[in-house]
């Protein structure tokens, strides 16, 4: 996302033995300047009681499930403090604040937008991730970037403070461990697959390390393309004052009409610049001034941001960790894989035609065009794809952008595009002498 501070006039931190501080005027675009008294209120001032209900009312003790199109908190709680423990939750004071753009090719909480990690490919960050996940969710868009419709939202972020989720601290319910030995103590592998799968929509399949406290408020528009979208973003960010372009509102033209665009590729948005609020007193979101000064209320912290997301089942000891991988291994072994018949159809793409002992295809290079290496895993029945012929990073065919080395960020020529767009939507398997020597290199091969 882009980064641009505000030239607001923040709070600013008084000492921690002032009962009482006449805040500076902070003055917003679309908002009236009011002069309020409150008590500023750090992380550092902060007892174990007052932590446990900041917990509780960010949900931080519940994980995120990932069997919905979107991303969501569940009800039934992972995590608790620990019992007869006196260390503080892992934290540092984070006051500043600043402006973000997200560009998304879905609809999420805004807590969810700073990470990277629902946009796609998720699955295959752990070995674990994948099990038990909606196919809707993983689901890539088969449209172009021409037609495929992007959400821009813009935000305009009041942290308080950092924290990381961490053992030291929290350790798991009671409840969830109990569940996840009832699934380990039945006698049938798919009885077990079926069970955990419930158990993981109940507690979450993810949870974030690293949490962002604090407020924000944001506005999302949707636009039919990423052109579209990539065109608002830059005039925003080109704009002489960033945040008094976040507090205007969209043009509207007469009639309710589009204005139109030349060679008439896309339609310009007409919608006001709604603002929703996440955090402080969210009565106040239509005047953003009164709003601001209610963050530093510990109790009206929310979520803003959060990442370093990790799959619930590593937080288990390393006895039940491995009797579940094996469950997992279980059901992401695509059962298709087996005695598939040679003749069969299998819809390689035809600039595919050669490939290693390894079952790793080359698509071979060309005047301008660096080679690329495809490789399909049995595993997670996904095709993958890099530009290194030490095969050191892989990508799914879920995105088209490396992400590490030399190639960092860059995308592929368009007749690679093409094939790695193949694969994803047809997602062929290759023939069974090729997929017998995935089988037995894909762990060596395959550094996620």
């Amino acid at each position: 996302p882009s980064e641009r501070k505000t030239d607001l006039k923040y709070v600013q931190t008084l000492s921690q033995s002032s009962t009482k501080t006449l805040l500076h005027e902070l003055k917003l675009p679309g908002s009236t300047p009011t002069r309020l008294e409150n008590k500023i209120i750090l992380a550092t001032d902060l007892d174990l009681h007052m932590w446990q209900k900041i917990f509780h009312n960010c949900n931080l003790f519940q994980c995120i499930r990932m069997d919905k199109e979107t991303p969501i908190r569940a009800f039934k709680s992972t995590f608790k403090f620990k019992k007869f423990n006196e260390d503080f939750p892992l934290f540092q004071v984070n006051d500043g604040s600043y402006t973000r753009v997200y560009m998304k090719e879905r609809e999420m909480e805004s807590s969810f937008l700073s990470s990277q990690y629902f946009d796609g490919g998720l699955e295959f960050s752990n070995p674990f991730i994948g099990f038990g996940i909606n196919t809707e969710y993983l689901k890539n868009k088969t449209t172009t970037n021409a037609l495929r419709q992007i959400y821009l939202t813009y935000c305009l972020n009041f942290p308080r403070v950092t924290l990381e989720l961490d053992l030291s601290y929290l350790e798991l319910t009671s409840q969830f461990i109990e569940a996840i030995d009832n699934v380990l103590s039945i006698p049938s592998r798919n009885e077990q697959i079926i069970k955990l799968k419930e158990v993981l929509s109940t507690y979450g399949h993810v949870y974030p390390r690293l949490v962002i406290l604090g407020g924000h408020l944001y506005h999302t528009e949707m636009h039919d393309n990423k052109e579209q979208a990539e065109e608002a973003k830059k005039r925003l960010s080109a704009s002489a004052s960033f945040s008094a372009s976040f507090m205007q509102p969209a043009k509207v033209y007469a009639g309710g009409g589009y204005e139109k665009q030349s060679h008439e590729k896309s339609l310009e948005q007409t919608s006001f610049m709604n603002l929703e609020a996440v955090g402080g007193d969210t009565t106040y979101s239509r005047d953003p001034t009164l709003w601001a000064r209610t963050v530093t209320n510990p109790f009206l912290w929310r979520i803003i941001e959060q990442d370093n997301y990790q799959f619930v089942i590593t937080l288990l000891d390393h006895q039940r960790q491995q009797k579940i991988q094996r469950i997992v291994n279980h059901d992401t072994i695509p059962k298709r894989v087996k005695n598939i018949d040679e003749s069969c159809p299998n819809n390689i793409h035809p600039r595919l035609q050669y490939a290693n002992i390894d079952g790793i295809y080359v698509n071979p290079a060309s005047p301008g065009v660096t080679p690329i290496w495809y490789f399909y895993s049995p595993r997670y029945n996904v095709w993958f794809w890099t530009p290194y012929e030490n095969f050191g990073v892989w990508m799914p065919v879920h995105t088209l952008t490396v992400k590490s080395g030399y190639y960092k960020g860059e995308q592929p020529a368009p007749t690679n595009r093409q094939v790695i767009e193949h694969l994803r939507e047809n997602n062929p398997i290759p023939p069974g002498t090729m997929l017998e020597a995935a089988l037995k290199v894909e762990k060596r091969i395959l550094k996620l």
